[in-house]
């Protein structure tokens, strides 16, 4: 039985020897773009917090404006159901300062035969 196994390896094209002060470098620029990096993300992080509340703020304006409106619909409702009443009407009337007069003849309008006739 002949089984061949052939192990595929990656080598670097290049070797990495640095000296020390190129690895003192590289540690600076990696801690100027990690610093950088935290830096870019916390002001994202601000703005977009910002935005946030202000539009949790604007709803909640909103939610107060939605029940205020309710409240007032419903007292609306109430005034014009007291207005509305037989009672308040006669009261009106009989309270009114622009002097109504009792009808003393009302007129009616028949229809006979699709034709109007007046009495």
């Amino acid at each position: 039985m002949n089984t061949n196994t052939s192990t595929v390896s990656l080598n670097l094209p290049f070797t990495l020897k640095l000296g020390i002060a190129e690895k003192k470098k590289m540690k600076k620029i990696f801690f100027i773009l990690s610093f950088m990096t935290f830096l870019f993300l916390s002001v994202f992080y601000i703005f977009q917090t910002n935005a946030e509340v202000s539009e949790k703020y604007a709803l909640f304006a909103h939610e107060k404006e939605i029940s205020d409106l309710i409240r007032n619909k419903e007292s609306m409702e109430v005034a014009m159901a007291r207005q509305a009443s037989l009672g308040s009407v006669v009261l009106l009337l009989e309270n009114s300062e622009k002097g109504f007069v009792k009808a003393k003849k009302v007129y009616h309008i028949k229809v006979v035969n699709n034709q109007i006739v007046s009495m």
